[in-house]
């Protein structure tokens, strides 16, 4: 309530993800933290010490470095009273809060139910890259005997983020020459690059949860060895560890497709890690736009804004202006969810400017998805979430003149459109259009479509008296459901 001494201190959105504050959570560097909270808070040392349980004059010695915070039940009740997110407890090596705070940086978390769950916390983003290289392969065991992951939260992604920003270039080189069980040479490396080109027609062609398994149990038989047990040079190893990430960024995507948000969370952090092992800055922004996608599925704009943000000035430092667009749409599209239809216009206008800019023939491999029709979607994603129907069908039609071998994107521009017609009042033709998505979706394996499809029929649910509604409608509840995502 209001003058209630002890209420929640008010912090800025971010705040806990400041380069300044990563450093002294790092370095548990009290003394900082609190003279932080009270810089952007503007609160005296009294009200941080009644929240954190302490006098006055305690704060007052914490601040001036002249007392540490030293015993595990004073570090909780501090992290308590300052109801830090779960990425600042990771830092100060607490595990995550149970409760699910809820505060001022939309940083609240919740833990899914069941044993054994895996802690992934982001700081090990800070590892060595043997460190890197075992922890990503212990998630790959893990993932494969399907343990259950930590539910997804946008704070998550801020440490890995802000690292991959703030941290210098690669200090040590990936090379082990002695002590290996596997000498590792360019052929292995071609051979992890292939498989991840057939796992990635497999994506397009049947969604995220048909070969998911194949995935993991490929990364956890044949690549984590590699990385953990290989010797290589300092030339194979940036290659395969960026092979790795690539094949590790595929994996957390396929995840993302299953509807599997908190272990898709955990492979891609693990995948930018593996990236900056490799000091693949391409590799990278792509990473951080993947994380902004899923941060846009689960409506959380203020991270897929930050995630974007970054994706976009590594693209931009790595001169890749098409990745710079793909970011560009990315934040427009955090826009269009906060309903900011300006600030949307604005990076959709930057998009359009950093391809023209652009010479095609630099992009990676991995952007070869990124044509007009993609660009088209993603355009009409951003007004339909704005309510702009008659640009969302327009936009829509323009994206199904595309690559007939992605089945699961022509599902998803499908269901948009169908989405634009309903905005714009056209019920017959979104129905006539949602029937030819859910049929598709029946044969592919992706909640997301599932997901797109259902949103088409609650949203035509008030118009069961139309012939072609009503088939949409039998259809979906006769053949939509979530058997269409395989446990294998």
């Amino acid at each position: 309530m209001k003058g209630d001494p002890f209420a929640p201190i008010k912090l800025p959105v971010g705040f806990w993800v400041r380069v300044e504050m990563i450093e002294a959570l790092e370095a548990r560097d009290f003394g900082a933290v609190f003279r932080l909270v009270r810089k952007y808070s503007g609160e005296s040392q009294t009200r941080i010490g009644r929240l954190t349980g302490f006098d006055q004059g305690k704060v007052s010695e914490i601040m001036r470095n002249l007392r540490e915070i030293e015993t595990l039940d004073v570090l909780l009740r501090v992290a308590d009273g300052l109801q830090m997110p779960d990425s600042a407890r990771h830092l100060v090596g607490l595990r995550s809060c149970q409760r699910g705070i809820a505060n001022n940086s939309t940083d609240a978390v919740e833990l899914e139910t069941g044993p054994a769950q895996i802690d992934d916390a982001p700081a090990t983003f800070a590892e060595s890259w043997e460190g890197s290289a075992l922890r990503a392969s212990e998630l790959w065991r893990n993932d494969v005997q399907r343990r259950s992951f930590l539910a997804w939260t946008g704070s998550a992604f801020m440490v890995p983020a802000v690292k991959w920003l703030a941290d210098s270039p690669r200090s040590e080189v990936p090379a082990r020459h002695g002590g290996g069980d596997q000498l590792v040479g360019s052929p292995d490396v071609a051979t992890v690059q292939e498989m991840t080109r057939t796992f990635q027609r497999l994506d397009n062609r049947y969604g995220g949860a048909h070969s998911r398994q194949l995935v993991l149990r490929y990364l956890n038989g044949d690549v984590a060895p590699m990385l953990t047990a290989g010797r290589f040079d300092a030339a194979t190893g940036a290659a395969l560890f960026a092979s790795a990430a690539e094949l590790a960024r595929l994996a957390g995507w396929m995840a993302y497709d299953s509807g599997e948000h908190g272990a898709a969370q955990a492979h891609l952090i693990h995948a930018l890690r593996l990236a900056k092992v490799a000091d693949d800055q391409p590799l990278g922004a792509e990473i951080l736009a993947a994380m902004s996608h899923q941060a846009i599925y689960l409506k959380d704009p203020d991270t897929a804004i930050t995630l974007a943000s970054a994706a976009r000035k590594t693209a931009e430092d790595a001169h890749l202006p098409a990745l710079a667009a793909e970011a560009c749409v990315s934040e427009a599209h955090g826009y269009a969810l906060r309903g900011d239809e300006r600030a949307c216009t604005r990076a959709l206008t930057a998009a359009e400017d950093a391809l023209d800019r652009g010479d095609r023939a630099a992009d990676p491999q991995f952007m070869e998805y990124f044509d007009a029709a993609y660009l088209s979607a993603r355009f009409g994603q951003c007004f339909s979430a704005l309510g702009r129907g008659e640009q969302t069908t327009r936009f829509a039609d323009r994206s199904l003149d595309m690559d007939m071998s992605y089945v699961r994107g022509r599902t998803f521009n499908l269901a948009l459109l169908a989405k634009g017609h309903v905005q714009q009042g056209e019920i017959e033709r979104a129905a006539v259009v949602a029937l030819e998505a859910a049929e598709r979706t029946t044969e592919i394996r992706s909640a997301r479509a599932i997901d797109y499809v259902r949103d088409l029929d609650q949203a035509l649910a008030g118009h069961s008296e139309n012939t072609a509604v009503r088939e949409f409608r039998d259809f979906v509840a006769a053949q939509i459901t979530a058997a269409h995502l395989p446990n294998a």
